[in-house]
């Protein structure tokens, strides 16, 4: 039996009423179906020619059932929804007791079906029920080749349905595109692809025939994560653990505690939104807004005297980290003037963040005591010295990494009078963001480079809160410098990156909704981990790979130089770095094309930033000169010969 194979994309959540109503959309109206869809790996199979819809109509005679008896279930699982090939969601009608369809634009109750399973875990060939809303079973009349309804009062043979996984032998996961066999060997369409009525007559599968299994709840299906081990520490200005460096990607997600206590199932679709995009872990807040009078937080509050506040800080570091591979970065104190103005309180702040780390040390990406401390209880010279003294004492508790807060400017006397004297084991600037220049934004996304210079402060750093969608600051929504941001900062030298928004910040939007959230992912399939450990070269050094040129208004090519030194055309920088023979440069900002040469022999590909996809290989001598044109940012990735 040949499956149509698909990229596994999905989301996982754990309340019915959180997603929707119980007509999350209006009915589908399309009648047409064609004779013939789409197949994988060769010439199309035909689907057969629809048969009329008869009523769907209870089994009259109970069936003898393949594997419990008349009114006996299978265990349940939990609750899924089952998502089609054109992405409309299958319905019962009525929440159960007659028509399904397949056009549903998100999941209600209509849309929820309890999966019972012969067997757990659940495997390809395994066998399931599925129980509507109503109470009514899922079943194909006669057990197949006609209609399938909602009507079954037993799990009996017409509701029994083996579930044939698309990607072949293994567990069934969360995500899983997956077909369904009635008793007769029939399998279930959505007809169209979606938008239709689903039936139970088809002999073959393909796209019309798959399903894509959303969980409803966590721990219905297994998950599938990447979960890095051991405690997070610095090697040089890069970030590393016990499976080695990596390119720190994170996102802001401030109220992220509030919405563990509040809204767990929310909650949990921002975990696994995170978990599937690449990203390690995300940047919350531990109390932030004022419980006593208006302003920005009202219904997002998070109150360190609230009962079950410390469970909360363990119970969502462990579900980040267990269920969904993400650390947290913990900034203590947001609105500390006006939640917790008092020093005491501040130092048993701290104290119960480093009662709750204690076992969790590798859950954690690290701590920062409080967000732009200048402005959040924190002010003047003794607001800043209280600053460093809590940083002092909370460092020297714990293995997990500890930052004070992003300094008040940038010049290196505000700098070092946070970080210098070795308070801290990393820092958190908010670079400058200023797009007024002629560079535009691209100027934020050169802004890490400066971190190499400042003296007397940590050299591990993480650029904790660039332009992005919606910023406050500087708002940019060209994924293109948002990813560029990520890239440019760890080949500054700067080891970690959140993805700062407007969502990310009091969560009256989802993250996954914000331009540019799915663009990071593919960095990782060809940038070299710990890429900010490598040695850094600015372009127009004498020993970087290669020598940049920008062209003047008339033409003329100008050595180691860049368009906004020309006002003509080239790249706003081409930062790199090499370690040995290899290196990576990254010219951004690029203007129509870009001139370069090598100063040695080199062999290199000329990677797309936003896919990985080689898009050409050179070999060249050193002098001989190339252009790059057609994108704002390339990637090079090569060696010296």
């Amino acid at each position: 039996m040949n499956l149509f194979t698909r990229v596994l994309t999905w989301c996982v959540t754990a309340s019915l009423t959180a997603c929707g109503g119980p007509t999350s959309s209006p009915s589908g109206t399309t009648t047409s179906d064609p004779a013939t869809d789409p197949r994988a790996g060769g010439a199309a199979t035909p689907n057969p020619t629809p048969t009329p819809t008869p009523t769907p109509t209870p089994n009259a005679t109970p069936d003898a059932g393949l594997q419990a008896p008349a009114g006996t279930p299978w265990p349940a699982l939990g609750a899924v929804a089952l998502k089609s090939h054109a992405g409309q969601f299958m319905v019962a009608e009525g929440g159960g007791g007659g028509v399904v369809n397949a056009n549903r634009a998100s999941i209600g109750v209509w849309e929820t079906f309890t999966l019972e399973a012969e067997t757990s875990p659940l495997v390809h060939g395994g066998r399931v029920h599925l129980k509507a809303h109503g109470g009514q079973y899922l079943q194909a009349e006669q057990g197949g080749g006609g209609a399938l309804g909602a009507t079954g009062t037993t799990p009996g043979a017409w509701a029994t349905f083996t579930l044939r996984r698309v990607a072949g032998a293994g567990a069934v996961k969360d995500g899983d595109e997956v077909a369904l066999e009635t008793s007769s060997g029939h399998f279930v369409v959505a007809e169209g692809g979606g938008g239709d009525v689903v039936r139970a007559n088809r002999t073959a599968t393909g796209p019309w025939e798959t399903f894509r299994l959303v969980a409803q709840a966590p721990g219905v299906l297994p998950v599938d994560v990447v979960v890095r081990h051991g405690r997070v520490r610095g090697q040089g200005r890069a970030f590393v653990d016990d499976d080695g460096p990596f390119n720190a990607l994170g996102a802001t997600w401030m109220s992220a505690l509030w919405m563990y206590r509040n809204d767990r199932a929310r909650c949990e679709r921002w975990l696994d939104a995170l978990s599937k995009n690449g990203f390690h872990y995300f940047r919350a807040l531990g109390v932030v807004g004022d419980v006593t009078a208006a302003d920005y937080w009202d219904g997002r509050e998070i109150d360190w005297r609230a009962p079950g506040y410390a469970a909360d800080l363990a119970g969502l570091t462990d579900l980040a980290y267990d269920r969904y591979g993400l650390r947290v970065e913990w900034t203590l104190i947001g609105d500390g003037q006006k939640n917790i103005p008092n020093e005491a309180d501040r130092y048993a702040l701290v104290d119960t963040f480093l009662a709750m780390s204690r076992g969790r040390e590798h859950k954690i990406m690290h701590f920062e005591l409080a967000n732009e401390a200048w402005q959040n209880g924190f002010a003047g010279d003794s607001g800043r010295a209280q600053l460093r003294a809590l940083t002092r004492y909370m460092n020297d508790r714990t293995d997990v990494l500890v930052a004070a807060s992003a300094p008040d400017g940038y010049e290196q006397a505000t700098v070092e009078a946070i970080y210098g004297g070795g308070v801290a084991d990393l820092a958190t600037p908010h670079f400058d963001r200023d797009s007024t220049k002629i560079e535009g934004s691209w100027r934020a996304v050169r802004q890490p480079w400066e971190w190499r210079y400042y003296q007397n402060v940590p050299e591990l750093a993480s650029n904790n809160e660039p332009i992005g969608p919606g910023a406050s600051v500087a708002s940019e929504t060209n994924p293109v410098k948002l990813v560029s941001g990520a890239l440019a900062s760890w080949v500054s030298g700067v080891g970690a990156y959140v993805f700062h928004t407007r969502a990310g910040v009091r969560g009256d939007t989802d993250v996954w909704t914000e331009p540019g959230f799915t663009a990071f992912k593919p960095l990782a399939s060809f940038v070299p981990p710990g890429l900010a450990a490598w040695t850094q070269k600015n372009a127009h050094w004498a020993d970087a790979p290669f020598k940049p040129y920008a062209r003047e208004p008339n033409g003329t090519l100008v050595p180691n130089a860049m368009w906004p030194d020309t006002g003509g055309t080239g790249t706003v920088r081409a930062y790199g770095v090499v370690q040995g023979v290899d290196f990576v440069v990254f010219p951004f900002g690029i203007k129509d094309r870009f001139t370069l040469e090598p100063r040695r022999n080199v062999e290199f590909d000329v990677i797309d930033l936003m896919t990985g996809q080689v898009l050409r290989h050179e070999t060249l001598a050193a002098g001989q000169q190339f252009d790059l044109q057609g994108a704002e940012a390339f990637v090079l990735k090569g060696r010296y010969r």
